[in-house]
């Protein structure tokens, strides 16, 4: 039997950090509480063994900043503006991003859904979850085989978009069946208490993250009302 390989972070710990550095990322007013909670984070990372992801990461803030405030500056046009706006937006939405790496990369779909359902998530949403959540490693897979095809045929120019996109769509399809059929056998539609195999647990950095977490958002609110 194989041993089930246990997660760095609980899962509800994660889900928890998402919510609250959607929270800092937009009350937040000073910029150190910005910084320093992004560095919190790619420590998190590198905790969870993500440690190219903590340095990309930290590399497209370094980038965001730099442009913001040495070329836009000095520079006056319409379009600028338009992107500046876009910048702002990536550079609120990194934290969280940073967040979904974790859930993304070591947070297997059963322990996501055990957190979803402690968290009294109601059916109507875990069930579309579910299904999504393996519907996309499915295509991606089925993606991959139709490249090699194309590439052991010789296929090339505009006849690989068509290549590409019919037998999506047909794998999709069947796809989607096989999956909703899975989910139906195992019993997700059963309204009584469900039971899981795997066990779930707070760990030291689940605490300590969560801590620095709720933290940098009482900072955030503050900073937003003036207080700091």
């Amino acid at each position: 039997m194989r041993r089930q390989t246990t997660p760095p972070m609980d899962a509800r710990s994660t889900l928890l950090i998402l919510l609250l550095a959607n929270v800092i990322a937009f009350t937040q007013q000073l910029i150190w509480i910005e910084i320093g909670f992004l560095v919190s984070l790619a420590i998190i990372l590198v905790l969870c063994d993500l440690k190219k992801q903590a340095m990309k990461w930290c590399i497209v803030f370094l980038i965001i900043v730099t442009v913001q405030y040495t070329l836009f500056p000095n520079i006056n046009n319409t379009m600028i503006t338009y992107f500046s706006v876009s910048f702002i937006y990536m550079r609120k939405m990194l934290p969280c991003l940073m967040v979904g790496t974790i859930i993304v990369k070591k947070i297997k779909m059963q322990y996501l859904i055990l957190a979803l359902r402690k968290f009294h998530f109601p059916q109507a949403v875990l069930i579309p979850l579910s299904v999504t959540i393996r519907y996309i490693p499915s295509i991606r897979e089925e993606y991959r085989h139709i490249q090699d095809a194309m590439k052991l045929r010789n296929i090339r120019g505009l006849k690989r978009i068509e290549c590409v996109i019919v037998p999506i769509m047909i794998s999709a399809t069947n796809t989607s069946d096989e999956l909703s059929a899975a989910a139906v056998t195992r019993g997700i539609e059963n309204p009584g208490v469900k039971t899981s195999s795997v066990n779930m647990s707070f760990h030291l950095l689940d605490y300590i993250s969560i801590a620095v977490s709720v933290s940098f958002a009482i900072l955030a609110i503050l900073s937003r009302g003036g207080t700091l």
